[in-house]
């Protein structure tokens, strides 16, 4: 549950108590200044056990960690839950699973479900619309920061199959949760922040019409955000088409909403 404090928005206002509860699992990061000062070793050291990790499989977890000397948040992110997801993998399934679910739905701690996510992520087990169906409970999560690992970690998927992940992304654009719609867009974004482009969505944009015509008069702004950097990422590209959605748009859903979202999503255009 996220907790309901003013969240650190430098480095000086992180205290220790507050870095103790950060790196105990016992707190919710709620800016970018406290999610980048957690220790992820000192928080696996105080979780894993609460979730059934044997000390062996933690020491073994943290020293992988530590050999890999990890530089940067998000590759200490992805090394940690990849070292987590291998312990998993080597145990029996019921287990597995328990272990599993111990993770996904820690309370306390976004970093924690954030492994969790990233888990799925380089399951190669899965199918792909089972693992679509598990990032789910990520895509919905109460922490955007959980949200935002939830799409990042089916970005490389996406990328692998593009045709796939629309396929899979378009039911999730008509769920009534606002984080599984914006999951789904942002997901299919040509460029994307921090994250490797989509080159057949970069080439031709058309494909991911359906999907974002479900959403063109989206009611959440944290949705119609996500739908106007779409349609920015593709005017960098293919300026026209992105012309003639919206002019469209604006004639056929005259509402707020969709205003919006036009006027944003033509931002670059605009200012050429």
């Amino acid at each position: 549950m996220v907790t309901k404090r003013k969240g650190a928005r430098t480095m000086a206002e992180v205290s220790l108590a507050l870095r103790r509860r950060l790196d105990g699992g016992q707190e919710e990061a709620l800016t970018l200044v406290e999610w980048l000062v957690i220790d992820q070793v000192k928080l696996g050291r105080a979780v894993l056990p609460q979730v059934g990790f044997s000390a062996d499989d933690i020491d073994g977890i943290v020293e992988r960690y530590e050999a890999a000397a990890p530089d940067g948040v998000m590759s200490r992110l992805r090394i940690m839950a990849a070292a987590i997801g291998d312990a998993l993998a080597s145990a029996p399934p019921k287990k597995r699973r328990r272990l599993y679910e111990g993770i996904a739905a820690w309370p306390t701690a976004d970093v924690v479900r954030e492994w969790g996510a990233l888990i799925v992520s380089r399951d190669t087990t899965m199918t792909p619309a089972a693992r679509w169906e598990e990032m789910r409970r990520y895509a919905a999560d109460e922490s955007m920061n959980v949200r935002e690992i939830a799409w990042m970690a089916l970005r490389p998927w996406v990328a692998a199959d593009v045709t796939v992940a629309l396929d899979l992304y378009t039911p999730w654009v008509g769920d009534p949760h606002e984080g599984i719609r914006r999951c789904a867009v942002e997901g299919t974004r040509p460029r994307g922040v921090w994250t490797s482009h989509l080159a057949p969505l970069k080439a031709d944009p058309s494909p991911a019409l359906p999907l974002l015509e479900a959403v063109k008069g989206d009611p959440s702004r944290y949705v119609q955000n996500a739908v106007a950097n779409w349609l920015n990422d593709a005017s960098k590209d293919h300026p026209a088409w992105v012309q003639e959605v919206t002019a469209r748009w604006a004639k056929e859903s005259p509402t707020k909403e969709t205003a919006y979202i036009v006027k944003r999503g033509l931002r670059t255009l605009t200012k050429k």
